[in-house]
């Protein structure tokens, strides 16, 4: 039996395609209010909100300068006094500069990884005193030191690059066990 050549073969890179499309609408439905959204193919959810919650604000304090680090989490699963992020795999949240001394950048990573200048990434941008620069990341959470009970250690890094700044982290929602 022959193929009909019209017909086109569907390619590993559709499926990441419709995998990239559902994963998106997914996240943006729960941004409109849901209060929960099923990951695809997965059975479990990823805890989402429809208010941002506020995780950590640095100003106020010392601001991070150039090459400097800041471990942020683990903190309490907002509205829960049972949950922490150690039972989360990872973070989508809200990076945003604030009050910076010149052109930078902040970059996320997870706790467990080093920084390498050659693969190093940036989540979010800065030039001068423009005010607050925001962006949206995901990020794991670091899988060396996981305690009893829990799926990682609920910890990930800030990483400053240029001028020195304060920052904010914002939390949409953590990547629950099975993402």
């Amino acid at each position: 039996m022959r193929e009909d050549p019209s017909q086109k073969k569907t390619t590993r890179r559709d499926v990441l395609k419709l995998a990239g499309a559902a994963a998106l609408g997914a996240a943006g439905s729960a941004a409109l209010g849901a209060p929960r959204v099923l990951a695809a193919g997965s059975g479990n959810t990823i805890g989402m909100y429809f208010s941002p919650e506020r995780a950590l604000d640095t100003r106020g304090s010392a601001k991070i300068g150039h090459g400097g680090e800041t471990i942020v989490g683990p903190y309490p699963y907002p509205g829960s006094t049972t949950f922490t992020w150690e039972d989360y795999y990872g973070i989508i949240g809200n990076i945003t500069a604030v009050s910076q001394t010149g052109a930078g950048y902040l970059s996320v990573r997870p706790s467990d990884s080093v920084f390498v200048a050659a693969t190093a990434v940036s989540n979010v941008n800065f030039l001068g005193s423009s005010g607050a620069v925001a962006n949206f990341f995901m990020c794991r959470f670091g899988s060396t030191t996981i305690p009893l009970g829990k799926v990682s250690d609920g910890k990930f890094i800030v990483r400053s690059g240029g001028a020195t700044t304060n920052f904010i982290i914002d939390i949409f929602g953590l990547l629950g066990p099975d993402q």
